[in-house]
């Protein structure tokens, strides 16, 4: 049995969600979110304790949320022609009043589900 060292449950996004960050001249795909910080995939080795400037474009809405984060962790997950990395980031600002209600309103946009079709 693993134990969960998380503070927050992590939310998969119910449609593709990518990311850009600020001197990072790659696309980036979110794979989760939580209201602690996020996971994402890409062709950067970010280097942990790192911060970054991050854009990410909602599927829903075309809304950009921009949020401040630093690196907590970077894994290679395929060495292909390509390598691919897996980072975590945890949230800067926090406890504060509006990055909460941008990560909020974030998860909410990942986890639409449309109520037509």
């Amino acid at each position: 049995m693993s134990i969960e060292r998380r503070r927050h449950p992590r939310v998969a996004p119910e449609r593709p969600l990518y990311a850009r960050a600020e001197g990072v001249d790659a696309d980036l795909k979110m794979l989760d979110v939580s209201v602690g910080g996020f996971l994402i995939q890409g062709p950067v080795a970010f280097n942990p304790q790192e911060t970054y400037c991050f854009w990410i474009s909602a599927a829903i809405g075309g809304r950009v949320f921009e949020l401040h984060a630093r690196a907590v962790y970077c894994r290679p997950r395929s060495a292909g022609t390509t390598p691919t990395y897996e980072s975590g980031f945890a949230f800067l600002d926090l406890p504060h009043t509006a990055t909460e209600a941008t990560v909020r309103a974030l998860i909410d946009a990942v986890t639409f589900v449309s109520q037509f079709g």
